[in-house]
């Protein structure tokens, strides 16, 4: 559905978002799934057989907006999610301590940069150590899979989980 504001260009808007410090998570909800975002779910559908995607394309929240904002909006800056993470008071969990509703973060090896988030829905298990994680692609669907079999590099991946 694409709600239009001004001729040829989607409504967008943001709602308040705030970390338990009360500082303004930036954010943005759109209302508009592109043909460049169905094809791209087309695609991981295709190449991604053994994961369940368990909606369709969905353009209001991101990743970050579903492990974050409850599904609420998206959220793009690497900043934004890292002063979630301390505000929020997140510690990092070794991968041997990882349990459901623990987060997970893909960190870019090259410059390390958050570039994707999930909520772990089961441990890891032997022999790999490789947890199911809950997650959602881009404007795409939200996705259970193999922490490592989505296109996100899961070569430097962090677990945090949240203190009281």
């Amino acid at each position: 559905m694409s709600i239009i504001d001004i001729p040829g260009q989607a409504y967008r808007q943001s709602i308040t978002t705030q970390t338990r410090e009360k500082w303004d998570i930036p954010n943005s909800q759109s209302f508009e799934v592109t043909y460049r975002d169905r094809a791209e779910l087309e695609d991981h559908k295709r190449r991604y057989t053994q994961n369940f995607f368990r909606t369709d394309a969905i353009p209001i929240y991101n990743c970050h907006g579903l492990t974050f904002a409850a599904r609420r909006t998206t959220i793009w800056e690497t900043t934004a999610v890292k002063k979630i993470l301390s505000d929020d008071r997140y510690e990092q969990v070794p991968l041997r301590d990882v349990q459901p509703g623990d987060i997970i973060l893909y960190v870019s090896a090259d410059d390390g940069d958050i570039e994707h988030s999930g909520v772990v829905i089961e441990s890891p298990s032997h022999p790999l150590l490789i947890p199911k994680v809950w997650s959602k692609w881009g404007f795409g669907a939200e996705v259970i899979h193999s922490a490592n079999i989505c296109p996100y590099d899961f070569s430097q991946a962090r677990y945090y989980r949240i203190r009281s």
